[in-house]
């Protein structure tokens, strides 16, 4: 059956309505600055941490095993990999979001990181170094409360004009009872689902919201949903880290 002028009409007219939409400025409520704000407190509500971890990587041919020990400290980062033998040593230093170092000791130097490396999957899996350093939201997106009900409040967050985030776009569920994102989804522009992040396993120490989460499932939608699981093996809280840890001259030094 041939289209009809009026289906055309209408189709043209629902295509730019969409396309209208998806350039919109983005526009928060209160009701969903103050939840996104709540969470970013719960993400810096201890003084420091100290973790060790294990990347599982899921593959076809075999899957993929990396251990590091991981170093926190307000939004700093500190990566020293530990398996297996051909990273062992290496070191990833993440000042900030946008000033990364790595340290690669067959070489014994320091190299900062370009942003097109900073934000692929880091050594094979489906998390990027990106991801690691995020630990504020609302200086980058315009955050709206879609819905809530009695475990959740369901955040929609939209890059903010002049910013220029990971992703344009992100969808977030958030535990009403400790303010921790349980689920994460990292859109494009025009809101396709590139990854999903499901983190499970919750437990505090401290006080009711200084937790922190097992197992993190990545899920790469742009890969044929491959998946890399995070495991914690130990961590601990407010251990007093050196700020001397999240230097280039530690680097320099090996650790």
């Amino acid at each position: 059956m041939r289209n009809s002028p009026f289906t055309i009409k209408a189709g043209l007219t629902v295509g730019l309505l969409a396309m209208l939409l998806a350039a919109a400025p983005a526009k928060a409520n209160p009701q969903g600055e103050k939840v996104i704000r709540l969470v970013e407190q719960a993400f810096l509500s201890y003084k420091d941490q100290f973790g060790k971890y294990k990347y599982l990587i899921k593959n076809r041919g075999g899957d993929k095993i990396i251990k590091f020990t991981l170093y926190n400290k307000g939004t700093k980062r500190l990566i020293k990999f530990t398996y297996p033998g051909d990273v062992r040593g290496q070191m990833v230093l993440m000042q900030s979001k946008d000033e990364m170092y790595i340290y690669l000791p067959a070489y014994r130097r320091v190299r900062r990181l370009a942003g097109h490396v900073r934000n692929q999957g880091f050594m094979g899996s489906d998390l990027s170094l990106d991801d690691m350093s995020i630990g504020s939201w609302s200086k980058d997106y315009t955050t709206t409360l879609v819905k809530q009900d009695a475990k959740y409040w369901y955040l929609s967050l939209k890059k903010k004009a002049g910013r220029n985030p990971p992703y344009p776009r992100l969808k977030m569920r958030v535990l009403k009872k400790i303010h921790e994102a349980d689920k994460i989804e990292y859109m494009s522009r025009s809101g396709r689902a590139l990854r999903t992040q499901t983190l499970t396993g919750w437990y505090c120490q401290g006080n009711s919201i200084m937790c922190a989460a097992k197992t993190i499932l990545m899920i790469d939608h742009r890969r044929g949903n491959h998946k890399t699981y995070l495991y914690e093996v130990e961590s601990r809280f407010n251990v007093g880290i050196s700020n001397r840890k999240f230097t280039i001259r530690y680097l320099m030094r090996g650790g």
